[in-house]
């Protein structure tokens, strides 16, 4: 009897700290995942990798005038990916980029990283 009741001590024991290991796994998971949200929210970058480029463009046209403006990526991903180009990609001059010229110049330049990357490991 002695040794039943020990045993189920040690079950009971071994159990609550599962239960402990457990609930402490799954703390430290949400956490994780709700830090890694909030860091995507401040950086601006939900929406950039998944999705279309329709609704990616979308996210970022804040006044929903179909046009995106410098303000609009302003501190984004969208900003450091297309900053630099912006003239390029706004073939009217009118200081606003719509979704055909994005596309536009989407097409016009697809590839090009893979053509460097080539180049480069050429050099090598």
């Amino acid at each position: 009897m002695y040794l039943v009741l020990i045993n189920t001590l040690n079950i009971l024991m071994k159990r609550q700290a599962l239960k402990k290991v457990l609930t402490i796994g799954f703390c430290l998971i949400g956490s994780l995942v709700s830090l890694a949200q909030t860091k995507e929210e401040e950086h601006g970058q939900k929406g950039i990798k998944k999705g279309n480029i329709t609704e990616r463009f979308q996210k970022f046209d804040t006044d929903s005038n179909g046009l995106l403006s410098i303000e609009e990526i302003k501190g984004t991903k969208l900003e450091e990916r297309i900053g630099d180009k912006w003239e390029a990609i706004d073939t009217n001059g009118d200081a606003q980029v719509s979704l055909e010229e994005l596309k536009a110049h989407r097409a016009a330049h697809r590839g090009e990283k893979k053509g460097k990357r080539k180049k480069l490991e050429a050099q090598d």
